[in-house]
């Protein structure tokens, strides 16, 4: 118990530690806006600019492979997030305290404001808020470069990536006690932030012209992803259509489980501790345990509608956060209570931006340890991480379990 009690003790004084230097420091977007923001938004900011308006050419395929979503028994739906959420939010700034510079913000205020440093957007509406579910879908066409029995094969891949937005992201709902207690002491393990917006299914297709084959299902989840093979690690389904449900309180997509109970998925918060994930052993500060309810154990299957937005509107490129600032223990800013920024943040690492590379590099069977020992070596921070070993591994047992479930496609496709 003393033990416990000492460990409790220390994570308190380094989550203080940890939320209050950055704060002190008060960095401009600096260094990060080429390292970080740049690369995944783009460069040649413009307010004026919006982007260019969806290829419609595939939207057919949006609908045709939209997933089945559920969600957890008393858990939160997807919503609008221009309908729904940016209605009841303010504009503040934090250089002045927090003070609110503009009452009604719009798409077009968000557009002009969105690298606008310390600017932020605070949600004051309803908690219990039923809005009307969407999924932002984008479509991206991509060559994946597999291993061939004798030399690399190219072949053309269609991503079909639907994101989600939720009120707010709390933490998984199963935690150790003292975790729990540190957490409740300090935030709302319900409410961890605000505004959650990350969590996406990307469904990818071998494309070859006149027939699109649903191959693999992608699913971001806390700051990293999951790859999963259709006729390996989930069923294929039937209409094309894959099974979704989101986790309890972290609203999470994992693959729907069946049976009357719901399933437990350890996972962690701090993607540079994946290992743990794929063994289940160590130890990790942000480690917590998702439950994740199916349609036979109590999830309510969610309809929603597919909207499709310009490739520079605020939703995904804005820099600033989309949601309050909130603090730790009420005193102390921290960036993991901060609301998140545009959708296309969506990775700490901009070199793992192409979702061909995403679908190989977060390919690791459960008890793994090869693949377990290769990220806890090579994962760090933004300037640590060291790619290649990775996915040498992973991209290899991917194109040899790939090619076990289609050996056509050396033979049918074009390199």
């Amino acid at each position: 118990m003393r033990f416990a009690l000492g460990f409790l003790t220390s994570l308190i004084v380094i989550g203080l530690i940890w939320s209050y230097i950055p704060e002190r420091q008060h960095n401009p977007w600096g260094e990060l806006a080429d390292k970080f923001y740049i690369p995944l938004t783009y460069s040649n900011y413009d307010p004026e600019d919006f982007g260019r308006d969806p290829n419609v050419e595939f939207d057919h395929l949006l609908k045709q492979f939209r997933p089945r979503v559920y969600v957890a028994p008393g858990g939160l739906e997807p919503i609008d997030f221009y309908e729904d959420y940016l209605p009841h939010c303010v504009l503040k700034d934090a250089r002045q305290g927090g003070a609110i510079v503009n009452f009604r913000p719009t798409r077009d205020t968000l557009k002009r404001v969105e690298r606008s440093h310390e600017l932020y957007l605070d949600y004051s509406g309803p908690e219990n808020l039923k809005g009307s579910p969407v999924a932002y879908g984008r479509i991206h066409q991509q060559r994946v470069e597999f291993e061939g029995k004798t030399s690399p094969v190219n072949l053309p891949f269609i991503f079909l990536k639907y994101s989600f937005v939720f009120l707010k992201s709390g933490l998984p709902a199963r935690l150790p006690w003292y975790k729990e207690l540190f957490v409740s002491l300090s935030g709302d393990p319900e409410k961890w932030h605000q505004l959650d917006l990350h969590g996406a299914v990307t469904v990818a297709l071998l494309n070859d012209g006149d027939v699109q084959k649903p191959v693999a299902l992608i699913l971001a989840q806390h700051n990293h992803y999951r790859t999963y093979l259709f006729g390996r690690d989930i069923p294929i389904p039937k209409d094309g259509r894959p099974s979704i449900s989101f986790a309890l309180r972290s609203n999470e997509p994992y693959p729907a489980p069946m049976g009357l109970q719901p399933e437990e998925h350890l996972t962690v918060g701090n993607p540079s501790d994946f290992s743990v994930v794929v063994t289940g052993k160590g130890f990790a500060v942000t480690s917590g345990v998702d439950l994740v309810y199916g349609p036979e154990s109590g999830a309510k299957e969610v309809d929603y509608q597919i909207q499709r937005l310009t490739s520079h509107d605020p939703l995904y490129v804005a820099w600033i956060p989309l949601g309050d600032r909130l603090k730790l223990f009420g005193l102390f800013p921290n960036v993991y209570r901060t609301g998140p920024p545009g959708i296309n943040l969506f990775t700490c690492w901009p070199v793992l931006k192409e979702y061909g590379m995403i679908m190989k590099f977060w390919f690791a069977d459960d008890g793994d340890t090869v693949a377990a020992e290769l990220f806890e070596n090579h994962l760090g921070g933004m300037d640590e991480i060291e790619i290649d070993p990775i996915l040498n591994y992973t991209g290899h047992r991917f194109s040899e379990e790939f090619f076990k479930l289609h050996p056509e496609a050396i033979a049918t496709l074009p390199n």
